[in-house]
């Protein structure tokens, strides 16, 4: 754990293995270039990616407001000056104040995370259907698993989609099966919590087959009767 410190603020004294950061290409006050260089050498894992596209929303705007006392000197959908977002990982805890040392920005430029897929996810803005859609082939990292971690977790509405229409259009009439597909298919979370339901409808669909099928029978008689 790192030793607090007198030489840090509260603030700074703050802890966490994972910080984030924004720098500025046209910056005056550091080199840009030579720090995203150097992240390598003071961070066990780096991510970073330009946003160039990014314009200003109503939510940036209302943000402002709450923080600020007058207008901001832009309007909703002026696109924001290019900025990157870095996120730098540690082995272990550490200050605040040491994270923004190693990133070479004044501390108050500096924001533990506590979600870390979520930050990462953000810099194509993987959950913000709203925000330019950057891509993945985009972030600077040294992490081989990044694609593992942008992959967007299914919302359950969509996993319960999945199996319906399995149940739907296919000719299972088992749980056995559909356990089967759940597994092949990354929705055993959802079958297993919604269990009861899904076994509700391979039974209504197993009736209404043999429903249909007694009815087809008898029909067939019928006919051969006349």
């Amino acid at each position: 754990m790192a030793r607090l410190s007198d030489n840090y603020t509260k603030r700074e004294q703050k802890q966490s293995r994972v910080f984030t950061c924004e720098l500025y290409p046209d910056s005056s006050s550091y080199d840009c270039d030579m720090l995203l260089r150097r992240l390598s050498y003071y961070w066990d894992k780096y991510y970073y990616i330009l946003h160039d596209k990014d314009v200003y929303t109503e939510e940036d705007y209302d943000k402002y407001l709450s923080e600020n006392k007058y207008e901001p000197d832009w309007v909703i959908g002026q696109r924001k000056k290019p900025h990157y977002h870095v996120i730098g990982v540690n082995g272990s805890p550490c200050m605040l104040g040491r994270a923004a040392k190693k990133f070479g920005v004044p501390s108050n430029h500096v924001q533990p995370v506590q979600k870390f897929k979520n930050t990462v996810q953000y810099l194509i803005h993987l959950n913000n259907p709203n925000k330019y859609q950057y891509e993945p082939e985009e972030i600077i990292t040294n992490d081989e698993s990044l694609p593992t971690i942008l992959k967007r977790k299914q919302e359950a509405e969509e996993k319960a989609d999945m199996l319906l229409q399995f149940i739907l259009t296919s000719d299972v009439c088992s749980i056995t099966e559909l356990s089967k597909y759940a597994i092949k298919n990354h929705l055993w979370d959802e079958l297993r919590r919604g269990q009861h339901i899904y076994t509700a409808l391979l039974n209504e669909k197993r009736f209404i087959n043999e429903s249909y099928n007694c009815r087809n029978q008898a029909n067939e008689i019928q006919a051969e009767g006349q």
